[in-house]
């Protein structure tokens, strides 16, 4: 009797261990369990993958439910890595901004929630922080300037250095003929108007012409001004 009673125990034993195991093979690993669906949290959170398992100090932890639910230890979380680099670009605010200098441009950049703090720096930019003048003409070819350039300079206030460039300035720079007569009806001029050029320097200077109107193309009265630039 205690033989059938020892047999029918280990029988009962047998049973609940295969069907413990049974319960442990169709549970996922908690390796893997909700890897996947963490992993797209963290990246449309904005942080780089992550997975389900204990957080450490250096990742972000943003819940359990439901990505890591399936998981056999409650401690198991959606853990998410800081991106790399963990904040924005830097974003210019104001010139001589909290506390910076005049000529410092007040910078600020966020970080990731839990990556970082957001930012601020004064980092100096005259580009964008000198406060200067109209610009000036000077003269045609002064200062290394081409003859075809206009040479300008404009005065910066406080530590700013003054300013020049060499602008290309046809209309003023350039030095041209006087109108040469060449053919009525010439060039896209109408058959009553006379065609003329002129040749301008220095280099890089175009040569021009035009039409007017003129009494050997035609019986028209004579005009003397150039009404169209070809």
């Amino acid at each position: 009797m205690e033989k059938r009673a020892l047999l029918i125990l280990i029988f009962f034993i047998l049973l609940f261990l295969g069907i413990w195991g049974v319960l442990l093979v169709s549970q996922p690993s908690p390796a893997t369990a909700g890897t996947e669906e963490c992993a797209d949290a963290c990246n449309e959170r904005g942080y780089d993958d992550g997975g389900c398992h204990r957080c450490s100090p250096d990742e972000i932890s943003i819940g359990r439910d439901p990505w890591c639910q399936d998981t056999h230890d409650p401690r198991y979380l959606c853990c998410c890595r800081c991106p790399d680099p963990p904040c924005n670009e830097w974003q210019n605010e104001s010139c001589g901004g909290n506390d910076c200098g005049p000529l410092e441009m007040y910078q600020t950049r966020s970080c990731q929630p839990g990556c970082g703090d957001e930012e601020s720096r004064c980092v100096e930019d005259l580009a964008n922080c000198c406060q200067c003048d109209a610009w000036k003409n000077e003269g045609c070819g002064l200062n290394g300037c081409r003859l075809a350039e206009m040479y300008q300079t404009r005065e910066c206030l406080l530590d700013c250095d003054n300013e020049s460039r060499c602008l290309e300035d046809l209309e003023n720079c350039c030095r041209c003929s006087d109108w040469q007569d060449q053919e009525c009806g010439q060039g896209s001029c109408s058959i009553l108007q006379m065609y003329q050029t002129r040749s301008c320097d220095p280099s890089g200077c175009l040569e021009e012409s035009c039409c007017i109107g003129d009494e050997s193309c035609g019986n028209i009265p004579p005009s003397f001004k150039c009404y169209q630039r070809l």
